[in-house]
């Protein structure tokens, strides 16, 4: 019996902590102002959202496969951590 109360405890509390995790800004729809905008400078942004809109064309799009590969450069690129300050004296 007690096995089963811990096993229906433990349950409950993955249920609430994915109900809340999935509880965010973006789930309700509200939109982030200032991503909004800095999408709407970005010319690749701009293409991205293009071809999701043309959906199975965009796999033919030869522009779409240039953002793409773009977006997937800018993804994996690594930068070079930067250096600590300089100490003071």
């Amino acid at each position: 019996m007690g096995r089963v109360a811990l096993i229906v405890a433990v349950s409950g509390v993955i249920l609430v902590a994915s109900l809340h995790a999935g509880n965010d800004t973006a789930a309700r729809g509200i939109p982030d102002v200032a991503s909004e905008r800095k999408r709407a400078n970005d010319p690749l942004t701009q293409e991205l959202v293009r071809c999701h809109r043309i959906g199975p064309a965009a796999k033919d799009d030869s522009a779409c496969a240039l953002a793409w590969a773009e977006n997937r450069r800018r993804f994996f690129q690594v930068t070079p951590p930067s250096p600590p300050p300089a100490e003071a004296k």
